[in-house]
Order: C-alpha cells, then structure tokens, then sequence
C-alpha cells in the first residue's frame, strides 16, 4: 500500500526505474469503511444466529459465532464429531477444533488429516472457507456419498477453522488488515509476533525479523505464541500416541498457490518427496480449476512464493522429534502445505462476501481431491 503523501510522485519514480506497476485497490481505507458498513448494517438488520440451521456460510463471521459454529457443529454431529480445546490465546479466548471420525471407522488412530485455518489475522476467507468445506463434507457423508463415506471412515479429519483468534477479533475492530497475534513485546511499543514465522523447525531464518515492530517478526523464541505452541502440543501428542498424520494443511490468502516445503531456505528447496508432493498439488488444483475455472499454480515454497523460515507447511513435513515442545522436530507429515486462496489481488485480503460460496465450493472439491489421493495410496480404494 502506498500512503497519501506519496502517491502523487511514486508512479514517476517507478517509471523512471523502468518498473511496471498497477494499481489494484485505488482506496484501500474506503473499501474497508465500505466493506464494513455493508457488514455491520446486515448484522444489524437480521436475527442473531440461535442454533446450526441459521449459520449463513457466505458471510464473514467474528470470533464469537465461529466458535458457537465449532460447538453447534459437534452437537449436530455428535456421532462422528469430537470438540476438542487447544488452548486459550494471550487475550484468553478459546481456541477450538475437533476432529471427525466416520461411524464405519474401524481403527482407533487412523491416518490423521489436519486443517487450520485463519493463522493470519486478516485472511477473513480462510475460517470462512474452512466452515464451508466441513458442512459440504458433512452432508455428502450424512447423504451416503461413497468417496465423502470412505474419507471419514478411514481417515480421521482434524479441524481448527480460526487459529489467531486474538488477531481475527482484533480485525473485527480497530485495524482490519492487523496480520499477528496481540501478545506484547518486552521493550517495544509493537504488539504482535507472526504465528507463521513462530514454529519451532528452522526458527529464526529467512525470510523473518527480530524486529517487533514487522508484520513478520518471529517471536523471542521459538513457540512463543500459545497458538502456535499449542498445535505443536497436539500433534506431538497424537503423533507420540501413535496417529500418522498424512496430510497438513494452513489455509491461507491470497495469491492461488499450492505451496509446499521447504520455505525455511532460497537454495535446494525441494525436499525428497517433492514429485509426490507436486502430484498431489496437481491432483488439488485441477479438482479446483474443474469448478469455476480457478487457476491454482503449485511448486516448493521458496520457487514460487519466497523463503520463510519458521512455517507451519516445513514444521508439517520435517522429521518428527518424539521430544518436548521446546525442541525443533517436526510432524513427518508427507503432504504438508500452505494454501493460498483467492484471489491474485484485486481484492487481497479484502476478499468481498459474494466470493465465499465460490471459493468454499472449489475448495470443497479440492479436498475431495485430497481424500481421493490419500485412500489410493493406503490402499482403502483402488
């Protein structure tokens, strides 16, 4: 974004550096008011949601009526769901999530999935879209779809749809494009540290800053963030009770990518698994680009996006440490990624309320894809 004072003489000083541009959001501050008057006079105008039945899934949603989602969810759905509570945030709000797991499952710890969404504050589309994708899931299982059927009776599906809760209610108020958690930071005026520079694997590097006061600080140490901890937490947990975890991903906006590891390091980015990797991607984006002609591109983090280190997707893939939390393994999750979601930037982060059924429609289908690709290769289907 480009403050008033410079927009008069930045497109001459980029044209006098030979750097082509465009101007994708020309007020950034009115689409906001707008955006938000337009939500808040709808919030106003119609009844508060009072059980499952009135949740509107194309609508942005605050903190509050996500997790009455989460519990509505989980009641709804008593026999295949099971609520679980991660943790609290710095600012003591729940974090909740639960995992499904089909009535025909014949295993006490199969092969685990792991969805999160909204670890950055301001990406409104990702809780969004993963509330939408789940209740597709959930009705083509209760219809008796065969593939919806095989996924959650082979495959235990773990679902946190709103992960920065205290940076999501944080957007909802003073500062809608707010990206980090709310913690303090000892020293500084700044508040915040970027939950997605936080994870324990390659902590540090690339792509991070030690300066409180950047959208990408990555936290005194590793783990700082109880978000981020508390995941790390529930994994291992899992994990050392002996559930493999096959797939991970972190839902995020925007850009249309299938991001998978490394992103800790800019050189020899692909990991050993990396064809496999890239089939799978190709699996998801063409079930994507099969619905509303959406392009997806997909590669290894650093070669089409940048080079981050600390990252959910390199936690996800790298090597699991049966150890503390305090220490810098991994998951050993194969199919580990982040996923950006719409659009390319004409809207960014401000993607408008129309665009949610679309996206959490091809989305859906992408994770049919997902479920697909998975049961093949344990076998569960041929």
């Amino acid at each position: 974004m480009v403050p008033p004072l410079f927009q008069g003489t930045l497109p001459d000083v980029m044209k006098n550096m030979g750097l082509p541009y465009k101007v994708t959001i020309s007020d950034v501050g009115k689409l906001i008011a707008n955006q938000m008057s337009a939500i808040n006079e709808r919030r106003d105008r119609e009844p508060r949601i009072s059980s499952l039945a009135d949740f509107d899934y194309n609508v942005y949603h605050p903190y509050d009526e996500i997790q009455q989602w989460v519990s509505d969810i989980a009641e709804e759905y008593s026999d295949i769901i099971s609520p679980f509570l991660l943790d609290h945030s710095y600012e003591g709000r729940a974090i909740n999530g639960f995992r499904i797991r089909g009535t025909g499952s014949q295993s006490e710890n199969p092969t685990a999935v792991w969805f999160e969404g909204g670890i950055h504050a301001r990406e409104w589309i990702s809780p969004a879209t993963v509330m939408g994708f789940t209740q597709k899931l959930l009705d083509d299982y209760r219809s008796g779809d065969v593939l919806a059927t095989n996924m959650l009776d082979n495959i235990d599906w773990y679902i946190v749809p709103s992960l920065n809760v205290d940076g999501y209610s944080y957007t909802w108020g003073p500062d809608r494009l707010w990206r980090k958690t709310r913690s303090p930071n000892q020293g500084s005026s700044c508040t915040g540290k970027d939950p997605n520079r936080n994870w324990a694997f390659e902590w540090g590097g690339v792509g991070t800053s030690p300066w409180p006061c950047s959208d990408k600080f990555h936290g005194p140490n590793p783990l700082s963030e109880p978000e981020v901890a508390a995941v790390t937490r529930f994994l291992r947990g899992r994990k050392s009770e002996g559930q493999d975890f096959i797939v991970f991903i972190d839902w995020h906006s925007y850009s249309q990518k299938i991001i998978a590891p490394w992103s800790y390091k800019s050189v020899g980015t692909r990991t050993e698994d990396y064809d496999d990797q890239m089939a799978f991607a190709q699996a998801v984006a063409d079930a994507i680009n099969g619905v509303h002609g959406t392009v997806f591109t997909y590669g290894a983090g650093a070669e089409i996006m940048y080079a981050a280190a600390g990252s959910s997707k390199d936690f996800g893939y790298a090597d699991f440490v049966a150890m503390g939390e305090d220490t810098d393994g991994g998951l050993g999750c194969k199919y580990s990624y982040t996923i950006e979601l719409r659009d390319t930037g004409e809207y960014g982060q401000l993607l408008p309320e129309w665009q949610i059924q679309p996206v959490y429609e091809e989305i859906y289908a992408a994770v049919r894809a997902m479920g697909d690709h998975i049961l093949r290769e344990l076998g569960f289907i041929a």
